[in-house]
């Protein structure tokens, strides 16, 4: 059974790290964001540099949402803990009817 992992921590980590923060939900994700932003960083492009390097950062936490959604869906959480809308199975052998 895998861990469950929190979409708001994915934002959260993604949106104030960037690629670093990427990392909780997609390490290939960080990897490839992190060589293309050091590639706009070798651009003799300033502005447009900086444009696409604000995108690319904004990008992060749509695809860690993407990538922890995936994950999550491979991996159900399960627990066993009171859920309001589950109901207990009785066993009928315990509770014998009333003639």
């Amino acid at each position: 059974m895998g861990k469950h992992r929190s979409i708001a921590v994915a934002i959260l980590f993604a949106l104030f790290l960037g690629p670093i923060g990427l990392l909780y939900g997609s390490f290939w994700g960080a990897v490839v964001i992190s060589i293309l932003m050091f590639v706009l960083l070798l651009l003799p492009m300033a502005n447009m540099a900086q444009y696409l390097f604000s995108f690319l950062w904004l990008l992060c936490p749509y695809i860690s949402v993407y990538k922890i959604l995936q994950y999550n869906r491979k991996h159900p959480h399960h627990h066993h803990s009171y859920h309001p809308h589950h109901r207990p199975r009785h066993n009928q052998s315990a509770h014998p009817e009333k003639p």
